[in-house]
């Protein structure tokens, strides 16, 4: 493939696989060509090109002469044999392909741009990645944009030009600007100077750029030259602008005549040691600590973070950073071995070369004198490392701090040292997932991991992780929650053990997983070679109280409130505070506690070593957890239900832990009161089905065994309850698409309930939901007379039974299932009937669950006023009252519909909302929300990027199912819109499994999805193969309407790579009537642009009038007509939907 390269800043330059590119026919198409390639971002439509390029023409004429203009650029660009093509051509748009292969000078100019401003960083002048960025983004301005190059007779032109000219040669100045900045603050003044001077010669009528060479020039030590700068803006000013130079440029050339501006005095030589393991990922943190180290009010910081968190090697390296503000030296003291303040008194005194002044008998008022008058109009950067082992010392640290304001002490500890003026920066673990706007690297693996490397290949050199060890690496960062000094500690075992074995053995019981993490390291302290020993010493700064409660805080999951931590363990705020001051706690932002899992897994290892095992502590800690659920009782589907399940759902995983307590237990009247409550919250809020079906299995296995030895009448409440948790297990198996291993289940459960009610229990209610769950399963089939039958089991139960909430939960799937039977008036009768229920319930989440299976009617007629009309209706029940617009909860319900009726960019927003700060359901769900939104509406590049971090944060919940992956689908279909067949093949052997029991639909999605990916490929027949499968599977559901927004617009380019252009856009047009089709920029891309390819070669009047002949087409026969068009043309033995 040809690449095409367009060079705009300094004039117009093109080539085309590096041949310049000289025979454009007139100025008028380099201008199309130039504005498509900047404005590539959207279509634009040709009237609106024609008035911009000729405005003096009648639009006719103008039109006409921008079909001459596209055609003599696509013969100069080679275009109709590029693949994919350089220009994106409809009747009505025309649109530079993002997609396409090509280079565009301000295109990249403005992405390396773009990237800095994305990329999460204290200070850009601390940045070496960004400053990198924008030294290449300098290097391309090569010029003016478009320098010498003009339309006279586009006045509209002209001023998009100079639009563009103004606002590149703005952020270029603002470039200049921040890289002499940066090269200022380290030192590195000619560097600077080169910036600083580009950007004078670019306009030298800005004082900012003439202050900027003055100060540079004296700092450089040539006062000389920046007095002569000063006379020279003056003399620029005056004659160019009649002004004279600012009181801010007079008083700085005042200073720098005065001396008082000039080259810093010659720092001292730093006596800090030097690691051999690189520091990787802390960017972030070294730029903001060398901020706050510059910052004139900071006069005490203390890195505080847990025992082998990194504190003592991001202190020296933001020390060796730092080093030029502090002329009179870095020093580092490390507290470990200090026992008093009279013994830091002695060793600060002989770091500094004052002699041993703690050895000074009986003076020590004299010694403390001596060392604080040293300080007195110094300097310097004091480091005192591992401050925990005496925290006594804080005050003459403040003191330090207090007397000499050019002395700053940077303190590493555990714990705080509690003085005034003291100001904190918490130093937790690693990043587990790869960060915006990173390297290379870190695209690739997040931080943790590339830690972990470097330590394995000290060990194992050359190695370099296959694909298969990839989620073994990512397991054991976040088993170790990217402790630093346990990432390495982990590494070192890479001589002898694999990924999957490391893995492994963290992940065993805590004891084992504590004693793994140790390594046999001559070079470190022994304090350092083991996590054990790290928390041992942390152990043994704790009173006896503070330790019964961290053994106590242990079996909590997921984080606490102050009231669960006093209702389980009796601790006060005062305690909290004081684990928090010693890093053994976290207090996040909503207010809950958190343990580092290694903290929590050494506190659980010492409560295993209590006379009842912590029984009692886990007795507590369940009650509290049971307590909180039966309080939400029926509200939990009342008009409460967002305020109950708020106040529940950040409690799930305390909740999985007393549920399994009470498994273990064999309690009850616990597993009733919770059972109800989980599986709402699972289905709900938390989007967690793998955790909820291992959940209900284990209790309902050890119900099995209590029951088998059980004697009536418990042994029939016994096998209810055994049979309601299995069935619910069976449940979150479907839908995980494990539709074998859930029906298995399902049965099950309804075996187990028969059984129950030969015991003498009525099982009518447990059953009809039993029921219910299977018809659920069931229509996930192709076999929907089955799940019509069962459901209508259910339906009688549960009227039978007269309980509303389970008449609810059947009527919603069993008019579902009428409706993908084609049956929609007695759909509608029953969604009917399920909505006055769920509004006589009173809670949202049942009313928007039923509107949105209401959607699907008015979807599938279709019918964009009725969709409409639900979705207005859904957002009122689901509304948020504290966020105007906001979504309460069922937001994915929202995305379905919105994403169905092409309503994009509202699934944008969204989403964006639902993964913003205080969201924290669903993380990877509204990932695949955005993504999917994006990539339907032509956002590729920023599509893919969303969906190829949902995977990556399901296997860190552990949710990734590898059974259905919707997100490698569609990260398809966004490199097919791009034209990377390669890419698409890749993605379609992973996700795209047509089978005839494999869905509602029988697999004819995707066998849609290979029927594009083989007309791309060229070979129509097995294009034809796959829509005939993908058509009869939807016949064999008795939904022959929904074929229509998903298979026709397919068949539409079938039939335009077949040359039947009038054919084509007929289909193509009665595809277009459905707004998910018709407002798609995907379909467009993918079959409507083809489609129009076609069209191109018909008269205007044949394309209007197949148009209209496709708008007056009935959906059902037009798809009927093609069954049978397509099956007459079956090959002998072809097999559709193949992959």
């Amino acid at each position: 493939m040809a690449r095409l390269s367009l060079a705009l800043f300094g004039g117009f330059r093109a080539s085309l696989a590096d041949q310049p590119l000289v025979a454009f026919e007139s100025d008028k198409v380099r201008a199309l060509l130039a504005y498509l390639a900047v404005e590539a971002d959207r279509p634009h439509r040709r009237e609106a090109l024609a008035s911009l390029l000729w405005p003096e023409r009648p639009e006719s004429n103008a039109r006409q002469s921008l079909s001459q203009a596209l055609s003599a650029l696509r013969r100069t660009l080679g275009d109709q044999a590029a693949s994919p093509p350089f220009l994106l051509v409809t009747p009505q748009t025309l649109q530079f392909n993002p997609d396409s292969d090509h280079w565009l000078d301000v295109a990249v100019y403005r992405e390396l741009l773009s990237a800095c401003q994305r990329h999460k960083h204290a200070s850009v002048a601390d940045c070496d990645e960004c400053l990198e960025r924008l030294h290449e983004a300098a290097a391309l301005y090569g010029g003016t944009f478009l320098s010498g190059f003009s339309l006279p007779d586009s006045a509209e032109f002209e001023e998009w030009v100079a639009r563009q000219r103004e606002r590149l040669h703005q952020t270029l100045m603002e470039s200049l600007s921040a890289l002499a900045d940066a090269r200022e603050q380290r030192g590195a003044y000619q560097h600077a100077l080169l910036y600083a001077r580009r950007a004078l010669e670019l306009d030298p009528w800005r004082e900012e750029a003439q202050q900027q060479v003055m100060l540079l020039l004296a700092l450089s030590g040539e006062r000389g030259a920046a007095l002569a700068q000063y006379e020279a803006c003056r003399r620029v000013l005056r004659e160019e602008l009649g002004i004279e130079p600012s009181v801010e440029t007079t008083q700085l050339c005042e200073r720098i005549r005065r001396g008082e501006v000039g080259p810093p005095s010659q720092a001292k030589p730093l006596n800090l040691p030097v690691s051999l393991v690189p520091l990787v990922g802390r960017e972030r943190e070294l730029a903001e600590v060398a901020a706050r180290l510059r910052e004139p009010s900071c006069r005490l910081l203390t890195l505080l973070g847990p025992g082998g968190a990194g504190k003592t090697r991001l202190a020296i390296e933001a020390a060796t950073r730092a080093a030029l503000h502090f002329p009179d030296g870095v020093h580092l003291v490390s507290l470990s071995h200090t026992t008093s303040v009279e013994g830091l008194i002695s060793t600060l005194s002989q770091e500094l070369g004052l002699g041993d002044a703690g050895r000074e008998q009986g003076q020590p008022v004299e010694s403390k004198a001596r060392l604080l008058g040293y300080f007195h109009g110094r300097r310097m950067l004091l480091i005192l490392d591992s401050f925990e082992h005496l925290l006594e010392g804080g005050t003459l640290a403040a003191q330090i701090a207090q007397i000499a304001p050019g002395v700053k002490v940077l303190a590493t500890s555990r714990a705080r040292l509690g003085v005034q003026g003291e100001q904190l920066y918490p130093v937790g673990g690693l990043a587990l997932t790869p960060q915006d706007g990173g390297s290379k690297t870190s695209e690739v693996y997040p931080v943790a991991v590339q830690l972990f490397l470097e330590g394995a290949r000290r060990v194992r050199p050359g190695y370099e992780p296959p694909a298969e060890d990839a989620p073994h690496l990512a397991r054991i960062g976040e088993l170790v929650q990217g402790l630093p000094l346990a990432l390495l500690l982990a590494s070192s075992w890479m001589e002898l053990l694999s990924p999957a074995e490391i893995a492994a053995n963290l992940a065993r019981d805590t004891t084992y997983a504590l004693d793994f993490l140790a390594a046999d390291w001559t070079d470190v302290p022994e304090r350092q070679r083991s996590m054990r020993s790290v928390f041992d010493q942390s152990w043994q700064m704790l009173t006896a109280r503070e330790q019964g409660i961290l053994m106590g805080l242990s079996v909590f999951r997921g984080g606490f409130t102050a009231d669960s931590a006093e209702a389980a363990t009796g601790a006060t705020l005062r305690d909290l505070l004081r684990l928090a001051d010693r890093s053994l706690l976290q207090r996040g932002s909503m207010g809950r506690y958190t343990q580092h899992d290694l903290v929590r897994q050494y506190a659980a290892a010492h409560l295993a070593r209590q006379p009842d095992g912590g029984a009692a502590a886990r007795d507590r800690h369940a009650e509290l957890f049971v307590r909180l659920v039966l309080a939400a009782g029926r509200e939990l589907l009342g008009p409460r239900q967002v305020a109950v399940l708020r106040e529940i759902a950040p409690e799930a995983d305390n909740l999985h832990a007393a549920w399994s307590w009470a498994a273990e237990l064999l309690r009850v009247d616990w597993l009733e009161g919770v059972a109800d409550c989980l599986e709402f919250l699972h289905n709900w809020w938390l989007g967690r089905p793998s955790a909820a079906e291992r959940l209900f299995l284990l209790a309902a296995e050890r119900l099995g065994a209590a029951s088998a030895a059980a004697k009536a009448p418990s042994r029939g409440h016994l096998l209810r309850l055994q049979g309601s948790l299995t069935s619910v297990a069976g449940y979150f198996g479907a839908i995980q698409w494990q539709l074998e291993r859930g029906r298995a289940l399902l049965e099950q459960g309804l075996e187990i309930l028969e059984q129950a009610e030969e015991a003498g229990e009525d099982v009518r209610l447990a059953r009809a939901r039993a029921l219910q769950r299977l018809a659920r399963c069931l229509s996930n089939s192709i076999n929907r007379t089955e799940a019509l039958a069962v459901s209508q089991q259910a339906l009688a139960l549960a009227r039978e039974v007269g309980e509303p909430f389970a008449l609810w939960q059947v009527l919603p799937l069993y008019g579902f299932i009428l409706m993908g039977m084609g049956r929609y008036d007695q759909a509608r009768e029953a969604l009917m009937e399920a909505r006055d229920i769920a509004r006589s319930l009173g809670g949202p989440a049942p009313l928007a669950n039923t509107l949105w299976h209401l959607f699907w009617i008015p979807w599938g007629e279709p019918c964009a006023a009725g969709m409409d009309e639900v979705i207005h209706e859904m957002r009122a029940a689901l509304a948020d009252p504290g966020r105007p617009g906001g979504i309460a909860c069922g937001g994915g319900l929202v995305d379905d519909v919105l994403f169905a009726s092409g309503r994009l960019a509202e699934c944008q927003r969204l989403a964006e909302e639902m993964l913003g700060p205080g969201e924290h359901n669903s993380p990877s769900g509204w990932l695949f929300a955005l993504g999917r939104a994006q990539v339907h509406a032509g956002q590729y590049e920023e599509g893919m990027a969303n969906l190829e971090k949902v995977n990556v944060v399901k296997r860190e919940l552990g949710l990734y199912n590898p059974y259905r992956d919707d997100t490698a689908q569609l990260l398809f279909r966004a490199v097919l819109a791009r034209g990377d067949l390669a890419a698409a093949e890749r993605w379609a052997s992973q996700a795209l499994k047509p089978n005839p029991h494999s869905s509602a639909h029988g697999g004819g999605n995707d066998a849609v999805e290979l029927a594009l990916l083989a007309a791309a490929r060229g070979r129509l027949g097995e294009a034809r193969d796959h829509l005939l499968f993908a058509l009869r599977a939807y016949a064999n559901a008795g939904d022959l309407p929904a074929a229509v927004p998903y298979v026709v617009p397919a068949i539409a380019l079938y039939f335009a790579r077949l040359g039947q252009a009038e054919r084509a856009v007929e289909l193509y047009a009665m595809a277009e009537k459905h707004p998910w089709v018709a407002r798609s920029v995907w379909h467009e891309d993918v079959m409507g642009r083809p489609v129009g390819e076609a069209a191109a070669a018909l008269p205007p009047e044949a394309v209007r009038a197949a148009e209209e002949r496709g708008r007056a087409r009935e959906w059902r026969s037009t798809v009927e007509e093609l069954l049978a068009e397509l099956a007459a043309e079956e090959r002998p033995g072809a097999e559709g939907g193949a992959s």
